[in-house]
């Protein structure tokens, strides 16, 4: 798990999240980012492609909401050249992944909550969340998350 310093309160109920602390213990990460099956590695790779080839992280900062094992953050990281980034998850297990995976990468992984995000205005330029949205409860948060969330979304 992460050190207490580098947690976000969340209060995300721990049913929605048990599923990928699981699938993070499990297999160091999330399947579909181990997998070596073709269409995992297909997927994930034409995903990082498509955000990398819009050009809009380059010297960036970066907050990247839903970032579970760290597996696109990382890629963000390495090929996307972003001032900064921080990939934040409320899965705990995966954020620990994420943390063992990114050996010296000058990044943050932190637990924590979309819906509770403790950074001051203006923090970061930009938002990335790959499939994450999916995931947003209630409709009401995906346009506060666009319209009031100190970032712009990248739509890819």
């Amino acid at each position: 798990m992460s050190s207490p310093e580098e947690s976000l309160p969340t209060r995300v109920q721990r049913k929605n999240v048990d599923v990928f602390d699981r699938d993070a213990a499990c297999n160091e990460g999330y399947l579909y980012t181990k997998s070596v099956r073709l269409s995992c590695r297909l997927a994930t790779q034409r995903s990082t492609d498509a955000i990398l080839a819009t050009g809009c992280l380059l010297g960036r900062s970066i907050v990247d909401l839903g970032c579970g094992d760290g597996f696109y953050t990382i890629r963000f990281c390495d090929f996307g050249h972003p001032k900064s980034i921080v990939g934040v998850d409320p899965a705990g297990q995966a954020i620990a992944v994420a943390n063992a995976n990114k050996e010296n990468r000058p990044l943050q992984f932190l637990i924590g909550d979309a819906h509770h995000l403790p950074f001051p205005s203006k923090a970061f330029c930009t938002m990335t969340t790959i499939r994450r949205i999916l995931f947003v409860k209630h409709f009401a948060l995906r346009p506060k998350l666009s319209s009031t969330s100190r970032m712009e979304i990248m739509r890819v």
